[in-house]
Formats: C-alpha cells, sequence, structure tokens
C-alpha cells in the first residue's frame, strides 16, 4: 500500500531508529537514484517526504482504531481511501519519470510492485494459516480458503463483494478481508502503466485530460451506485478508480502544469490545514452510514491531495514529520496486513465483544508483528529480491493455492472434528433462503412475496399474510407444513434487518434505495388492505431494534426512527418501537385485520457451530456440554425485559394475539442450544429448520382457528 519515491543527495540522509538497545541504520534513499542527466526538470528535486510517511501512520491507525471497536473513530475505514491517493500519486510520478526519460519497462515495474508487495504479505498468509488450521471450524475455513485463494489472484475485492450477504461471516470475522484494498491497488497497477504504454505517443496534457475524464466518470459512476448497489460500490476498481486517479492528476500537475506552482507560498499553510483538517475531522465524523465512497469521498481525498501539494515547510509538515509519526508510516503496510487477522482471530477464539484492554493489547501485539515484519522480511527482501526470488515466491504462492483449493474440496478439512453429518446439516440456511426474502428492490418489483403452503388447491384469499426479518425466514419452513396441517394457505415477504412495523425507519443502514424497509412495509399492509387478507403475523428479532444483545455494546442495536432522521440513541430507537408497535396495530385493526406477533426466539451467547465442534472433540458427555453452553432462562427473560413490557400493553386487545414460544424453546433454566443429534440453531440467534419443527404445533394450532 506503499510506494516509496527515490530521493535526491540532500536527502540522502539515514534514520536512526531505536529497537530494543540496538541502533538500525536504515537508509532512506531506496530505488530511484538520481539522474546524472538531469537537466534540472521536476525530478531532479523530488526528495524524501517524512510527512507522507506521516500521513501514512494516520491512515494505518485510523482503520486499526476502527476495527479496535473505538468509538471515537467511526470514520477510520477512510484511513485505505488515503492511501489510495498515496499510491495513485507515486505510481504515476514513477511513470512519468520512466516515460519521460524514455526507460520504463513493463517487466520492471511488475518486478518492483512484487517485490514491495508479495514479502510481507506471504509471510502473514502463512502465519496465518496453521492459526486458522487450529482455531476455524469447516464453515469458516472454507470461507477462509476462499478469500486465500481470491487475495492470491488479488481479485479479493471481487470475491468479498460477492459473498456480503445477510448470512455470510461478519466482516470482522473474516481474517483477510483487509486485502480488498490490496486487490484494488493491483488491479490498477495492472492496468495503468498498459495505459501509460498505449499512449506513449500522446502528449502528458492530453493524457492528463484523459485521466480527468475517467477521474469524472468513476466518481459519479460511485455516487450514482452508493444508494444501488452498496457492496458493489465499496468494493469494485471502477468505483474505486477517481480515488487513485486524484493522486495520479495530482502528479501529473506537479510534473507538467503551472497551476500549483502558481499558488503563492503564504497560502501553503492554510492549505495543508485545510487537508489536515478535512481529512483528520473524517476520520472522526463520518461514519458507517456515510456513503463512501461517493461526493462524501472528496473530503478526505481533497484533504489528502493538499497535503501532498503544498505541506512543504509548514506547521503540518513539522507535525507529520514528527519522529514518532514517521516510524510508523514506515512500518504502516506490515501493521496494515497484521491487524485484521490478529482482531480476527482473537474474536473468533474469544468471542466478538473485545474490551477496550483487550484491544489495546491487540494493537501492542500489531506494532509489534508489524515492525518485525518490517525488520525483517519487508526491507532485506525489497534490498535483495533477485528473479531468483522471484521464482521462489512462485512456488510459494502454487502451494498456497493449492492449501486454499484444498480447504474448499475438503470442506474445511472436515475430518479434523468428530461431528456427525446429520449435526453439520442441521446448520443448513434456510431452504427457500433466496426465493422471497431479502430481494433487491423487493418494495417495488413485480416478484416480491411467494405462497406459504404452495400445493393448497385453495384460490381465493389468502388466510394470513407471514412478514418479518430474518427470523420470519428461519420460520418459514415451519410455516409451511403448519399451513398445509391446517388447511390454510398464505403469502409471505421480507427484508433482513427490517422490523416489520409501519411508520418507522432504519437509521443505520445504507441500503435503502434497493431494500427500503418502510417502503416493504406500507406494500405489504396495501397488499393485504386490497386483497381483503383478515390476518397478519410478526416474526421478527425484536430486541435487535431497542436493547441488542446480551452485551451492553451499542453497536449491536439496529436503531429505527419516527423519520429518517431521527437521532440514534437506545432512548429514541425504543421510542420509535413503541410508535411502530402502536401505529401498525391501529392501522391493521382498522381495516378489521387480526394482528399475530410471535415473541423472539431466545438468542445464544455462544455460536452454535464452534459449541458443537468443541462439544464433539473435546467431551464425551456431549449433551451436558451443549447444556452448559446454552443461554439460561434468566437471561433471555433479561434481555427481553423491555420490548415484553411494550407487548404487554396489547394482551388486552382482542384483535391482538401474542404467540409465546419461551415455552417451547426454553425449561425453567435454559433454552436449549440443541441435542447430539441436531441443534436447534442455525447461528446464535436463528433457530434451524430443527428448531422451527419444535414451533409447529404450536403454529398449527393457531392457523387452525383463524378465518
Amino acid at each position: 500500500m506503499c510506494a516509496n519515491l527515490s530521493l535526491n543527495e540532500e536527502a540522502s540522509k539515514y534514520i536512526w531508529i531505536i529497537t530494543g538497545g540496538t541502533w538500525l541504520k536504515y537508509s532512506l534513499l531506496t530505488h530511484m537514484k538520481k539522474n546524472r542527466n538531469c537537466d534540472g526538470g521536476y525530478f531532479c528535486n523530488l526528495a524524501y517526504r517524512p510527512d507522507i510517511d506521516g500521513l501514512r501512520a494516520i491512515a494505518v491507525l485510523s482503520v486499526i482504531f476502527f476495527h479496535a471497536d473505538f468509538s471515537l473513530f467511526t470514520g477510520g475505514y477512510l484511513g485505505v481511501d488515503v492511501f489510495f491517493v498515496i499510491s495513485g500519486y507515486f505510481i504515476t510520478l514513477f511513470l512519468l519519470k520512466s516515460r519521460l526519460e524514455n526507460s520504463f519497462s513493463l517487466k520492471l515495474f511488475y518486478f518492483r510492485r512484487a517485490k514491495r508487495i508479495l514479502p510481507a504479505l506471504f509471510f502473514i498468509l502463512l502465519c496465518c494459516l496453521p492459526i486458522a488450521w487450529l482455531f476455524l471450524i469447516p464453515e469458516q475455513l472454507v470461507q477462509f480458503s476462499k478469500s486465500l485463494i481470491s487475495s492470491l489472484l488479488f481479485s479479493s475485492n471481487v470475491f468479498f463483494w460477492k459473498t456480503s450477504g445477510y448470512f455470510d461471516i461478519a466482516s470482522e470475522l473474516k481474517p483477510l478481508i483487509h486485502t480488498w484494498s490490496l486487490s484494488i491497488e493491483e488491479q490498477f497497477y495492472l492496468f495503468f502503466p498498459m495505459v501509460f504504454l498505449l499512449t506513449r505517443y500522446l502528449d502528458l496534457k492530453q493524457l492528463f485530460y484523459g485521466f480527468f475524464t475517467l477521474f469524472i466518470i468513476s466518481l459519479l459512476l460511485s455516487d450514482y451506485l452508493h444508494t444501488r448497489h452498496v457492496m458493489a460500490n465499496f468494493f469494485l476498481l471502477p468505483t474505486r478508480l477517481w480515488e487513485l486517479l486524484a493522486g495520479s492528476l495530482l502528479a501529473f500537475s506537479q510534473v507538467d502544469s503551472a497551476f500549483i506552482k502558481k499558488i503563492p507560498k503564504k497560502y501553503h499553510a492554510v492549505l495543508s490545514f485545510i487537508g489536515i483538517t478535512c481529512v483528520i475531522g473524517s476520520v472522526f465524523f463520518f461514519s458507517k452510514t456515510t456513503p463512501n465512497p461517493g461526493f462524501y469521498t472528496l473530503i478526505p481525498i481533497i484533504g489528502t491531495v493538499l497535503i501532498i501539494a503544498f505541506n512543504i515547510d509548514t506547521p503540518i509538515y513539522q507535525f507529520l514529520s514528527s519522529q514518532m509519526l514517521v516510524r510508523v508510516g514506515l512500518i504502516s503496510y506490515s501493521l496494515y496486513l497484521w491487524h485484521q487477522p490478529i482482531f480476527a482471530f482473537t474474536r473468533i477464539y474469544f468471542g466478538t465483544g473485545l474490551s477496550t484492554s483487550i484491544s489495546l493489547l491487540l494493537i501492542g501485539l500489531t506494532f509489534i508483528l508489524g515492525y518485525l515484519t518490517w525488520l525483517l522480511v519487508e526491507t532485506p527482501f525489497r534490498q535483495n529480491f533477485s528473479p531468483a526470488r522471484y521464482r521462489q515466491f512462485t512456488c510459494i504462492w502454487v502451494v498456497f493455492l493449492g492449501l486454499g483449493i484444498s480447504g474448499i474440496l475438503t470442506n474445511g478439512f472436515q475430518q479434523r472434528f468428530k461431528v456427525p453429518q446429520y449435526v453439520v446439516n442441521s446448520f443448513a440456511l434456510p431452504e427457500r433462503t433466496s426465493e422471497c426474502f431479502d430481494l433487491n428492490n423487493g418494495h417495488n418489483r413485480v416478484r416480491w412475496r411467494c405462497p406459504v403452503n404452495r400445493n393448497s388447491l385453495k384460490q381465493n384469499t389468502p388466510d394470513f399474510f407471514l412478514t418479518g426479518d430474518s427470523h420470519a425466514l428461519q420460520l418459514l419452513s415451519a410455516f409451511e407444513a403448519a399451513a398445509q396441517l391446517a388447511g390454510k394457505n398464505g403469502e409471505f415477504a421480507g427484508f433482513s434487518g427490517c422490523i416489520p412495523f409501519l411508520g418507522v425507519y432504519p437509521l443505520t443502514r445504507d441500503d435503502q434505495s434497493t431494500k427500503n424497509c418502510s417502503m416493504l412495509n406500507a406494500r405489504i399492509f396495501n397488499y393485504v388492505k386490497n386483497n381483503h387478507i383478515k390476518n397478519i403475523i410478526f416474526v421478527a428479532r425484536w430486541t435487535y431494534y431497542t436493547d441488542g444483545g446480551y452485551s451492553s455494546n451499542a453497536k449491536l442495536i439496529n436503531y429505527i426512527g419516527m423519520s429518517p432522521s431521527d437521532s440514534i440513541s437506545i432512548a429514541s430507537t425504543r421510542a420509535a418501537f413503541e410508535y411502530g408497535l402502536k401505529k401498525t396495530i391501529e392501522t391493521y385493526n382498522a381495516l378489521g385485520v387480526h394482528v399475530y406477533i410471535l415473541t423472539q426466539a431466545p438468542a445464544q451467547r455462544n455460536e452454535p457451530q464452534k459449541v458443537y465442534y468443541d462439544a464433539f472433540n473435546k467431551s464425551v458427555r456431549v449433551q451436558k456440554t451443549l447444556d452448559e453452553a446454552s443461554i439460561s432462562f434468566d437471561d433471555h427473560r433479561r434481555l427481553q425485559s423491555f420490548v415484553s413490557s411494550v407487548f404487554e400493553k396489547y394482551k388486552s386487545s382482542p384483535s391482538v394475539t401474542f404467540l409465546n414460544i419461551d415455552s417451547v424453546l426454553c425449561s425453567k433454566n435454559i433454552c436449549s442450544i440443541g441435542t447430539p443429534k441436531a441443534s436447534y440453531y442455525q447461528d446464535n440467534n436463528h433457530l434451524s429448520a430443527q428448531g422451527g419443527i419444535r414451533l409447529q404445533n404450536t403454529i398449527v394450532e393457531r392457523l387452525k382457528l383463524i378465518t
């Protein structure tokens, strides 16, 4: 992620870096030596910019603190965008220098890129392999293997785009998800030099305008797609290209334009201050709901450009050139590579809710390993990376690729565990996951719902409409079977993470252009009204919108509001929950529709798959181990206390029926995670098909009573 500039003789100094009582002499003059035939042009004056290493430090620290869940760094992910600008700038300077000297070589260019990127990357991958083998259950190891292959092929951005979904492993549990940005840069490095080569007969001004046109197209595309295809916009090169080109255009303007030179030096301090304010301000004031990339991202991108362009002999230069920041910037690539595997594997083993003290310890470990990797891997290989070494790395690449393929073909080396196949099968996704749930544009597309009891010969008005979030999907098969036994039929539709209440809006989701919760709920209401359906059934993870989970982590709450601009707080989301429930019941009851509400399936603290694999591998008393890992009934009731108090207000209403499923899923002491024959849970809060079957009789009895 860091491309280093050549230096002139004046900048040919040594940084002395203290390391555990010894001093290491690190030469800043690395790979682009002064051209002895220099004609006095721009490239003759290139000097090492310690402030850019300081900027790299701010970028990588922002990313690390963001992934450590430090609440102040809500926009820390923008550190990657800063890296894109820096990379685009330096790579373009290198290509321009080669072009003007008529010394450009694709082979040399790619060799240099391999020398810069591969040693540290391969070393981190090598370190991750045994940890993945020891701690990842088969499903996780399959996904790790796929991400390993995609990172080796520099296509992990495409892989993570294609696999991003509600039932996918959470991003914080993916050790290699951060390689998406490396793939973006490598894809850029693949085509960008080609463009230089193919356009070598154009003058620099024509080339500048061509790249400026690409910049505008990519920027407009990113702003267009952030409301339509959020994941594609985030992960793919066409919508990230403008960030890299921002650095490229700056390089062009410095080499072949007098515009920057015309700006008086007295304004440089102000412009660099604006730049650092834009970058640091974005880190603190952006959040995961801020559209990115898009027009908003221009703020940190322009800030980065201003720093690179004008930060010479300014107070900001002194700040960014401070010894501590420069040291961090020098090892920023290794820090970036290490931080995600360290945090992901820790969360996989100990659970997702890390305390601040644990996060600080992990950051300390990241710095230790990052520094050692820079010292013992990055630096030696950068100084001595011969064609023979390149062949060795090709062999290592093939071995890694083979291991990744083996991980997929063996279903995550499932033979490591003694779990019976019938237990493994109980973790499967619902059969009808993609048929009528979470459909893009389900709020306005033609096919947006599906039948419940599709084999029913009944052709008249459906008896009921079933809707809700992913918890409703988990019970669709149970409702299907129950409807057949009860001789009823219905319709189903829903979005993941969408509370099925009228009059409320999600506040922390960025996908409302493609999966608009409030519009789908309104569409369902109109469908029920127009088709004279007399019963509606709501199923959801209710505490997801009021309390989150068993920990006090506010990030686990899917905040809702009475308007899209409501403040984000526990008090406001609870108020919206009460308002939405009241409005929904009153609106449907006014049509003569009976409202049924299924209480929430108990959430588990532990991931069921990990519990089962540990139980069968380490214990002869599997059921005892499963019971000990199950959530207590008291903990479940405490989590439900607010929602239960709100529901209590409507229990006496003749037009509202609550189906309390606690007596089916819980005993006096625990809400069981499953038996040695099957898991009742797909993950820590979604019931499996076997878990849903347990509710079938309760649903049948209720459906028989509806008219």
